[in-house]
């Protein structure tokens, strides 16, 4: 677009009364509007430039006179900025800008209130005014107050605001935490997902998980079952009964030596793996039993929930294990959420290196459940006592990724 352009050519009939003329550099813009409401709108921002390039400016922005200060009017003056114009109309303001911050953004919302709606500009708006009144009235904000914020903010109450606020709070009125959800709401202003369907679908999907969830007895006694003695005898085990186990040979009709368990299925492995892991640390906690320590573990043979239960403290632990895959991406399934104690453990394929890491588990920290199970949270896992190997964000993709130690002495 070409710089420079003359003021008077956006000043038409239908531009309203104007007090004065001001180069748009001199303008500051309210750092209030600017944390409420971030960038322009796309969209919006295409058409007012395409308006006032047709019709002219038809309403002049407002500007405090001392500090030059914008208090209504930002976009117009982006767009009439990027259209190549260095002055704009203005109207001066009668009234002061408000020193407190919070009635100031109330004022901003208010003095937008004319503009398209935008569900999720309305909805940070309604936010950021929130925490502001909390922080100047000691954290709180009564429901009178939302309301007012969400009425200046053009977003009701009662069929956005709140339902808004069980998708991204679950201590909110039994809410829930569906940034997901969120997400497909504000993609396209609520076209894409409303908010009433949005909220049905949490609602589902909570009622499933609470369904398939259990919850394992548990026994302080649990905190420390588990150390690093266990952990090192255990994975030297299984990786010497497994070496054994993928190397054994046998010789065929033709008289060669073949192997005769390389072509199994994985899962069939995995579970082998899983069976030798909890006999070989059941076997380790039993060894060092004393006749006053009466924390008895059992590998239980009736699929119960535990892998290793400790029958006089009414406690277990469950164990998880996984074959670490391309080097270094683990995946714990469990077939419904559970809160009480897991024992992770990752292997190569090799059975040379290992990543084992022990501790308590919220049945919060399951994913979505389908006909493979439910996957657990890498984060959650990652905050557990660590053994061997080391588990890490991944920047490159916000997911986790695993660094496997060798096997020690």
């Amino acid at each position: 677009m070409s710089k420079n352009k003359q003021v008077k050519d956006i000043i038409t009939d239908g531009t309203e009364r104007y007090d004065d003329i001001v180069n748009i550099h001199d303008l500051n813009p309210d750092e209030d509007n600017i944390e409420i409401y971030g960038g322009a709108d796309e969209d919006y921002f295409k058409d007012l430039q395409r308006q006032i390039e047709e019709d002219g400016l038809i309403e002049p922005p407002i500007v405090y006179p001392k500090t030059l200060e914008i208090k209504s009017g930002h976009t117009r003056i982006a767009a009439i900025k990027e259209l190549g114009y260095t002055e704009t109309p203005i109207i001066w303001s009668q009234t002061k800008k408000p020193k407190n911050k919070f009635q100031n953004i109330m004022r901003l919302m208010t003095a937008n209130m004319g503009r398209p709606s935008n569900l999720e500009r309305q909805w940070n708006s309604v936010q950021t005014a929130i925490e502001e009144y909390r922080n100047e009235n000691d954290g709180s904000c009564p429901e009178h107050i939302v309301k007012q914020i969400c009425s200046a903010a053009q977003l009701s109450y009662k069929y956005s605001y709140k339902n808004l606020k069980m998708l991204t709070d679950k201590v909110y009125d039994g809410g829930y935490d569906r940034p997901d959800l969120v997400a497909r709401i504000f993609s396209d202003g609520g076209n894409n997902l409303s908010i009433a369907r949005a909220v049905s679908f949490a609602k589902t999907d909570d009622s499933k998980t609470k369904k398939n969830a259990q919850y394992m007895h548990t026994s302080k006694i649990l905190e420390n079952a588990i150390d690093n003695s266990h952990v090192i005898y255990s994975i030297n085990r299984v990786s010497n009964l497994m070496t054994m186990f993928r190397d054994a040979t046998f010789t065929d009709t033709e008289g060669e030596t073949k192997y005769g368990f390389r072509n199994i299925q994985q899962n069939i492995v995995g579970g082998l793996v899983h069976e030798l892991f909890a006999n070989a640390v059941t076997d380790s906690i039993n060894s060092r039993s004393s006749e006053s320590n009466k924390a008895v573990a059992y590998d239980p043979k009736d699929n119960g929930i535990y892998d290793v239960s400790f029958p006089l403290h009414n406690a277990g632990i469950e164990i998880k294990t996984c074959q670490i895959k391309n080097g270094n991406k683990v995946e714990f399934i469990s077939r419904h959420p559970k809160t009480g104690y897991f024992l992770f453990v990752g292997y190569t394929p090799e059975f040379d290196y290992f990543y084992v890491s022990y501790g308590k588990v919220d049945e919060l920290d399951f994913g979505k459940t389908s006909r493979f199970g439910t996957k657990i949270n890498l984060e959650a896992v990652s905050k557990l006592t660590t053994f061997t190997g080391e588990l890490k964000p991944n920047d490159n993709n916000n997911g986790y990724i695993v660094t496997p130690h060798p096997l020690t002495f």
